[in-house]
């Protein structure tokens, strides 16, 4: 588990709280095969604090699908 100082662990439960309403994330009791991933702050331009959760490890499990980009142009 990642520690915060005490301000930054209430604004990161805070953003937990927002992703559990929206069904984004969800509770996990104990996990077992599920991608657990971590939490940070980072700072945003109004001095607020942005949530970002680190998928990088997610990539491991998903299957990259290359796909041929199709442009069209239009002509007057």
């Amino acid at each position: 588990m990642i520690s915060f100082i005490d301000s930054d662990s209430v604004l990161v439960q805070n953003e937990v709280n927002i992703l559990l309403a929206k069904v984004a994330i969800e509770h996990l009791d104990s996990p077992s095969d599920e991608f657990i991933s971590n939490i940070s702050l980072v700072p945003k331009k109004d001095g607020t604090q942005r949530p970002i959760i680190n998928l990088k490890r997610l990539n491991e499990f998903i299957e990259n699908q290359h796909f041929n980009r199709i442009c069209i142009l239009l002509r007057h």
